[in-house]
């Protein structure tokens, strides 16, 4: 087995992350900056962020089926938004689970 130390490895990514520069863009120092200093860089924020994206996607899901019972939308848009939503409920609760389940894990664990 060949002796692979650190510095040749990281030697490596760098050569591939610049074969790839032409695929996906390069993060500069300056976005690397503004993203940490950004309101919702943390794990709160990201949690509130998608806590509101997916109400706003179950209120658009609500709002396209009273227009769909009213004859206002088109049958196809309904169905899209309605799908989407229930997808994002279905979403929520597994998440919701999967912490819940997190938790108890944690309180079972022996001190």
């Amino acid at each position: 087995m060949p002796d692979i130390n650190f510095s040749s490895a990281i030697a490596a990514y760098r050569a591939s992350a610049r074969h790839a520069g032409d695929i996906v863009p390069h993060e500069t120092h300056a976005d690397k900056a503004g993203a940490a200093a950004g309101p919702d860089s943390n794990f709160a924020g990201m949690v509130r962020d998608t806590l509101k994206a997916s109400v706003q996607t179950l209120e658009e899901g609500e709002r396209m089926s009273m227009q769909g019972i009213a004859g206002l939308a088109d049958t196809r848009d309904v169905v899209l938004a309605v799908n989407s939503a229930e997808l994002t409920l279905q979403t929520m609760v597994a998440v919701r689970d999967k912490v819940v389940s997190a938790y108890d894990t944690i309180m079972r664990m022996p001190l």
